[in-house]
């Protein structure tokens, strides 16, 4: 039972947490490999997939023009 519950922890915790830059950057991997994301556009280190826009992606500037409105 005890590895059932930590295969259950391992899962919640991995969709919870969208805090690095694989998530956070302004480019990020569509599959979100860990240790990818990028300011500039470019191709995933890991899986080697082309970077998209980051749609929550949230720098200072887009922030306040996005309240502006």
């Amino acid at each position: 039972m005890q590895h059932e519950d930590h295969s259950m922890q391992s899962d919640l915790s991995d969709s919870m947490v969208k805090d690095g830059p694989e998530y956070t950057s302004k480019y990020v991997c569509p599959m979100h490999c860990e240790g990818s994301g990028s300011d500039s556009e470019g191709k995933c280190p890991v899986c080697g997939m082309t970077y998209v826009l980051n749609e929550d992606y949230n720098e200072s500037a887009e922030h306040d023009a996005n309240h502006n409105h």
